[in-house]
């Protein structure tokens, strides 16, 4: 059981497979996109995820840069396993990209991943120790 634990702490973090895009309404801003990731059983339905971007550090490396773009809410686990994240805010920086991801473009969305782990300060909260 241990063994089993540990390998699925261990598992890549989901890609996403697809991005729901809502239509947006006359007069109104772009609707949070539903990004549609693979199986993981890190996860669980209303906990809060990072969003990253995967990339490359050069040519004839194997090691990857992960860019935080976005924090979001696992809104649900469907019956098939796959994990829908409702972004919750984007990186304003990283908009280009964005609008690449609500494209569906394969090549981008390959290298989207979410991890079950958000930084305190993007969600609002404070956190204090007495030291």
């Amino acid at each position: 059981m241990t063994i089993d634990a540990r390998r699925i702490a261990r598992a890549d973090p989901p890609k996403a497979v697809y991005v729901h895009v809502p239509q947006a309404r006359d007069g109104e801003e772009d609707q949070p996109v539903t990004l549609i990731m693979g199986r993981s059983r890190q996860f669980g339905v209303n906990i809060f995820v990072t969003v990253y971007y995967e990339e490359g550090l050069g040519a004839g490396s194997d090691e990857i840069l992960e860019r935080a773009i976005g924090i979001g809410r696992v809104v649900n686990i469907q019956e098939n396993g796959l994990i829908q994240v409702r972004v919750l805010r984007e990186v304003s920086n990283q908009s280009g990209l964005w609008q690449r991801i609500r494209s569906c473009e394969r090549a981008i969305l390959s290298h989207v991943v979410i991890k079950p782990s958000v930084d305190f300060t993007s969600v609002g909260i404070e956190v204090r120790f007495n030291e």
